[in-house]
């Protein structure tokens, strides 16, 4: 994604049109002093290039968080859910055993991780200004994606884990006894993958038009 910052009400967009209703021409140092009456640490606001590098630090997070978090989902729907199909049944249980804690703890981890730094991001490239934030279309297409963002992380905590959770409690007992009830968490877990998965790409696909936006 392009700056916006800075760039934003300090430079013009490439499309040749200021983004705010300040002077696209503003200095850099009237940028940092907005920053600064926005409660930005003093640290960042004294240096642009210590800004610049924070901006860099929180967007390199942000969007490896959001390659594993979205290819984490990719994989499991695209590659896990064939190979299993094709495991006899005492050598799926086994995975099953070993893939699915570890699957509920990593995933939450990068979503929240691609949540909270997309927010940090968020801020600072719309330079804590509320009329950049939700006055544009490009702060408003960032916020909804945000907002489904939450949601998703929600559903996949409240639908695909819970019932990974319900399925691991089933698998341990001694002499499992619930095939069916165990075929259907399968399903439902299965079918919660791909609608997050679908859910993901579909935010993807508002960050390519928050892009467009600027």
């Amino acid at each position: 994604m392009r700056q916006v910052g800075r760039s934003v009400q300090c430079r013009q967009n490439r499309r040749g049109r200021t983004a705010a209703t300040w002077p696209s021409n503003a200095p850099r140092r009237w940028c940092s002093q907005n920053w600064a009456s926005r409660g930005v640490h003093p640290l960042i606001v004294a240096s642009p290039r210590m800004a610049d590098i924070v901006e860099l630090v929180v967007r390199y997070v942000h969007i490896v968080s959001a390659i594993l978090w979205i290819g984490g989902l990719g994989f499991s729907v695209m590659v896990l859910r064939s190979a299993m199909s094709r495991v006899g049944m005492p050598a799926r249980k086994d995975t099953m055993l070993q893939l699915i804690p570890i699957s509920n703890r990593f995933i939450p981890r990068v979503a929240i991780s691609t949540i909270v730094f997309g927010t940090i991001l968020y801020l600072l490239m719309g330079n804590f200004d509320p009329q950049i934030l939700w006055g544009t279309r490009w702060g408003l297409v960032l916020l909804t994606s945000l907002i489904l963002a939450v949601g998703l992380l929600a559903f996949g905590i409240i639908v695909v884990r819970t019932a990974g959770e319900r399925i691991l409690k089933h698998l341990n007992e001694d002499a499992c006894s619930h095939g069916p009830e165990v075929a259907a968490l399968q399903k439902a877990a299965s079918r919660g993958q791909v609608i997050a998965l679908a859910w993901g790409l579909f935010i993807l696909v508002l960050m390519v038009v928050a892009t467009g936006a600027l």
